[in-house]
């Protein structure tokens, strides 16, 4: 692959509409290589910071009946629309990841910035292969998911954190970018 072809699928890259977002998703194969890309990033004492979920039609189940009740705690007196729409987060996309990001304890000398970056990166590669393979992805997070009882769902440990959802499919839609900044925008010559 030249520079020029890896720009493109850089500039490529944009979150897909979810109500776009169609079969197919992913194979096992195609999925090795999303994953796979995501254990390049950068990874200050090999501790691999982070792992992903793939949430299956039992978990997207599991995860809709979360969604409407942490939707219920916070607006008891919810719509029937509303609780509907609340459970319907939990089938954004054919195929749905989330992404757990670890401090492991064993090494403390090494900054908590450091594992945010090294799962910043592994997400980007996330994408960015996703894009390459011809697939569309989106992340998302929102508030059920800050509550302390996502966690307690998902089997968290106690030095682990959610950090997102990542939905991957296809979509005739390519959506346009809303900008990017140019690169004099974010570099300054120092000092």
């Amino acid at each position: 692959m030249t520079a020029d072809e890896l720009s493109a699928i850089m500039h490529e890259r944009n979150s897909a509409s979810l109500k776009h977002m169609q079969e197919p998703a992913p194979d096992n194969a195609q999925l090795t290589q999303i994953i796979e890309a995501a254990a390049t990033a950068p990874d200050h004492g090999r501790q691999h910071p982070f792992r992903f979920l793939v949430i299956n039609d039992a978990g997207r189940a599991k995860l809709a009946d979360y969604f409407e009740q942490s939707a219920l705690r916070r607006q008891p007196d919810l719509t029937e629309e509303l609780r509907t729409r609340a459970r319907q987060k939990a089938y954004n996309g054919p195929m749905l990841l989330a992404m757990i990001v670890a401090h492991p304890l064993e090494h403390r000398n090494i900054p908590d910035t450091d594992r945010l970056i090294s799962a910043g990166a592994a997400l980007q590669n996330v994408l960015l292969m996703a894009q390459a393979l011809g697939f569309a992805s989106r992340v998302t997070s929102g508030e059920a998911v800050r509550e302390a009882a996502f966690g307690e769902m998902l089997s968290l440990k106690s030095n682990e954190a959610f950090v997102c959802f990542i939905s991957i499919g296809s979509s005739d839609k390519q959506r346009q970018s809303k900008g990017r900044p140019n690169a004099s925008d974010l570099m300054r010559i120092w000092p």
